[in-house]
């Protein structure tokens, strides 16, 4: 009586195949990690370069309709363009404030520009909370003429901003504080003509970024 052959796998064919899948396995899940790291990575470049377009619009639409245009607040008289007085780098008047609805309220809009954290930081439940970067904020007024103490809105435009510099740049040089006056040897002041404003913000990780507007 003779045995038939058995059919089938022997113990080390078993393990040869297991050790084939695994090897298989182990690659596509290294070629998926690196799939999703560098869609995390396009996802955030993304998102980093919308947030730059965004807040430079927002400068754009700022800084390109200066109108020379003083405000009181409270007793004192400020002027229509203010660059390197604390606690704001820059502060000026602006024209082409959208009043869609027809609001009873002015086209202009005061804004100032300054550098610190972000002012949701302490809100809990923020996206925000506890957020330790420098952020690049804008400031601005419900109206021009307004109280000591009166209502500011504070937007955080900007992550990772460590610096910003304004100059205004006049028939006669380039000054990082303004107003500047200037007096002529007979005692009297003399008045220089804004040409444009210069200015530069330094990112974390995409270094300056300079802009120059031509003003009025």
């Amino acid at each position: 009586m003779s045995l038939r052959r058995q059919n089938g796998l022997t113990l080390l064919e078993v393990l040869i195949a297991i050790s084939i899948f695994a090897a298989i396995g182990l690659a596509s899940f290294r070629v998926l990690s690196v799939v999703i790291d560098t869609q995390q990575v396009g996802d955030e470049h993304s998102q980093q370069l919308s947030r730059i377009q965004t807040a430079v619009s927002i400068l754009d639409k700022d800084f390109q309709q200066p109108v020379s245009r003083s405000i009181r607040e409270g007793q004192r008289q400020l002027p229509a363009l203010e660059v390197g007085e604390y606690p704001y780098t820059v502060q000026l008047t602006r024209g082409g404030y959208p009043n869609p609805m027809e609001l009873p309220r002015s086209s202009l809009l005061r804004v100032a520009y300054s550098i610190g954290q972000h002012p949701r930081r302490e809100e809990e439940g923020s996206p925000f909370f506890g957020d330790q970067r420098s952020y690049l904020l804008r400031h601005y007024w419900p109206a021009l003429d307004r109280p000591e103490e009166a209502n500011i809105v504070t937007v955080g435009l900007l992550p990772d901003v460590l610096h910003m510099q304004v100059g205004v740049v006049t028939d006669k040089g380039i000054h990082r504080q303004w107003p500047k006056p200037q007096r002529n040897n007979s005692g009297n002041q003399v008045d220089e003509k804004v040409l444009a404003l210069e200015l530069t913000i330094s990112h974390q990780q995409l270094g300056d970024i300079k802009r120059l507007y031509k003003v009025y």
